[in-house]
């Protein structure tokens, strides 16, 4: 089966066709709302009275922010495809929001002290790795700072094979503080589902 994350740019993926084509399949709607409550869960959000400040890296159609909403916290999202982000600011609700941003190129727009938790549902199998490396990548100093701060984030992606999750893992070895991998249905490589999960 041909990947589209390995050989395309997704800005050149999802345009306006596909974008939409992503919301009218209840199969990955089905999926991006199983693995976005699953993330969720993974990052052990506190019960608490006073909603949490969510940002959702790659957050495409908003799908992942609906349930963040759902559970009465506010969201911000950031993606780089245009008509993805355009569907999303169409039905956006008070306490979600998003902007157009490339995840490999970082500059974030708020304090980041603000920040509780980091999401990322099925987008950083897009990033191409090379990119990510060359740059002083101000995404991972992101993360690095929350980390002294005991923010969570989790990341559920889908690598091609065992090289590319390699990479991805050593994108982040920057990252010292406590990191670790969960592999849903290891041996079942069509239901195979990665979470790597950083934070206190």
């Amino acid at each position: 089966m041909i990947l589209p994350e390995k050989n395309v740019y997704p800005e050149l993926f999802y345009q306006v066709e596909e974008a939409k084509n992503f919301l009218r399949s209840n199969r990955l709607v089905k999926i991006q709302s199983y693995l976005s409550s699953k993330g969720y869960d993974l990052l052990g959000v506190p019960d608490q009275r006073k909603p949490k400040f969510f940002v959702d890296l790659g957050c495409g159609t908003g799908l992942t922010q609906n349930l963040l909403f759902f559970k009465k916290n506010f969201t911000f999202g950031l993606d780089l495809v245009f008509d993805m982000i355009k569907i999303f600011s169409s039905k956006k609700k008070g306490g979600i929001d998003s902007l157009l941003m490339d995840l490999s190129n970082f500059i974030f727009p708020f304090k980041i002290e603000k920040i509780d938790f980091f999401i990322s549902i099925s987008a950083f199998q897009w990033i191409k790795l090379p990119n990510f490396f060359k740059k002083e990548n101000k995404l991972i100093n992101v993360f690095e700072k929350k980390e002294k701060k005991n923010c969570r984030t989790i990341i559920q992606f889908y690598p091609y094979d065992s090289e590319h999750l390699k990479d991805i893992y050593k994108s982040f070895q920057r990252i010292l503080f406590n990191k670790f991998l969960i592999i849903e249905n290891p041996k079942n490589k069509k239901k195979r589902k990665f979470f790597l999960i950083f934070g206190e």
